[in-house]
Parts: C-alpha cells; sequence; structure tokens
C-alpha cells in the first residue's frame, strides 16, 4: 500500500526545487509516474579497497583444503529475504556432480547488525547443512569483524552467489564485482542498472533448478582470469570517484 502522506511531502518538496534521487531504476519509475522528478544514482563501491588485489592465497589453500577447486561465496545477515537456504539447495545438487566446490557464508546469524542471539532462520540454515552432510563443504563465517576481512573473502572466493529476493540498493554484488567476482543472481527488477545478465552477471529465473544450472556454468569458468578482469572493470562505473561527480553534476545544475 502506497504511503500517501509520505508521497505528498516528497512532491511538495519536488515542486519547490528539491532534487529526487533514487537507489535503482524501479524506484525512479515508480516515483516518475506519480509526477515527480527523480534522477538514478545508484549505490557506490570503494574500488580502490574492494579488488582482486585483496586475495590471500594461504587464507585460501585453508579454505579449500586438499579436496576443493573452487570457492563459492554470499554477503548477508541470515534472514529468509536474503534466501540463504535457496542457495544451500542449490548448492548441494550442484555438489553431486562436482564435488569439488566449497561454499562460504559471511553474515551475522542474528539477522540483523544489531542481535546477538542465532534466528530462526540461521537455526533451519544449520539444520539443512547437517541434514543435507554439508558440514565439510561449508564454511560459515557468521560475522566477519572487519570491512578488510570481507574484502579478503571476496577475493579469495571465484564465484559470488547472490539469492535475496528482494533488494532497494545491492551492495554486496558490486562488492563482488570489484573484487573480480562473477556474479550468480535472480533476475530481479530491482537489479536493472546494476547487474545485467551475459554482462557482468549470471541472472536466472526464481528456482533451485535454474540456479542450480547458472552455478554449474559459473564454475566452469572460475579459472578465466579474463571474468575477473572484466567484472573489476564493470565495478568502475559505480566508483565512488565517478557517484560522486555525477552528484556535483546533479545538484549542481541551474
Amino acid at each position: 500500500m502506497e504511503n500517501s502522506a509520505f508521497l505528498k511531502v516528497l512532491s511538495t518538496l519536488n515542486r519547490f526545487g528539491v532534487k529526487l534521487t533514487a537507489p535503482n531504476q524501479l524506484i525512479r519509475d515508480w516515483l516518475q509516474k506519480r509526477g515527480m522528478e527523480c534522477e538514478y544514482l545508484p549505490n557506490g563501491v570503494d574500488a580502490s579497497f574492494f579488488n582482486p588485489g585483496k586475495r590471500d592465497q594461504g587464507f585460501r589453500s585453508r579454505l579449500l583444503g586438499d579436496n576443493a577447486d573452487a570457492l563459492l561465496v554470499n554477503l548477508g545477515r541470515l534472514d529468509p529475504t536474503k534466501n540463504q537456504l535457496a542457495l544451500l539447495e542449490a548448492f548441494s545438487v550442484a555438489l553431486k556432480s562436482n564435488p569439488r566446490i566449497k561454499l562460504v557464508l559471511v553474515g551475522p546469524k542474528s539477522g540483523t547488525f544489531q542481535g546477538s542471539l542465532p534466528s530462526e532462520y540461521a537455526a533451519r540454515v544449520q539444520s539443512f547443512i547437517e541434514r543435507k552432510s554439508l558440514t565439510s563443504h561449508v564454511e560459515w563465517f557468521g560475522e566477519v569483524g572487519s570491512k578488510a576481512e570481507v574484502a579478503k573473502i571476496l577475493a579469495s572466493c571465484d564465484i559470488y552467489v547472490h539469492p535475496s529476493k528482494i533488494e532497494a540498493a545491492p551492495l554486496a554484488p558490486l562488492e563482488a564485482m570489484a573484487s573480480g567476482l562473477p556474479i550468480v543472481a535472480f533476475d530481479l527488477p530491482w537489479y536493472r542498472g546494476y547487474l545485467e545478465n551475459g554482462i557482468n552477471a549470471r541472472l536466472c529465473n526464481d528456482s533451485q533448478e535454474a540456479l542450480t544450472e547458472c552455478i554449474r556454468v559459473a564454475i566452469g569458468s572460475v579459472t578465466d582470469a579474463g571474468v575477473r578482469k572484466g567484472q573489476q572493470e564493470h565495478a568502475k562505473k559505480f566508483s565512488w570517484d565517478m557517484l560522486i561527480a555525477d552528484y556535483k553534476k546533479l545538484y549542481a545544475a541551474e
């Protein structure tokens, strides 16, 4: 349901010259259809911080062990909207045809960055891992201590999988892209302007079968150095230097 009071405030501000921006094209179009002028300015990523140069071979070797050759990773709080169970279901199927893969999960088990106790959803994730005998194939870090650790984990992995059901302005995929990782995600309208199928991501319909197939295809290209370099190049248009220039141009305009 639309918040009419909020829309009225936005519309009034817009009429008095306040410039509105939206973090994705879907929100921009939604506001424009309601008579407001709005510019799309995406979320940004610190491309100087998140990059393939943060790859830690020792850390990577510890994760891979002797029986793995590809690391998949997901960043996000443990929550049904982040949909980690869908990722685990697809991963468990992909594992049957390629047992030399591992999955890294990073994010607070509480489902929030303020809580401390594991959520009910985290308990379901843990139960699934144990029931499907995935313990030796899933590294579950929980919430890591610093952004530097996140950058190291991303750069040390091979594929980023983002199974979210809804996003406003996806930051984790941008960090993964800047780190050089190919991205697998569901084809959601919120990704317009961020992820393009066949360009900087493999997007699939919302099904376990489709997600599994995208993961399988992505695994087949993990040794392609050109993919990692290409992802880093795609991420540059979301760098804060570029976005700050866009903001200055927008708000300096008469």
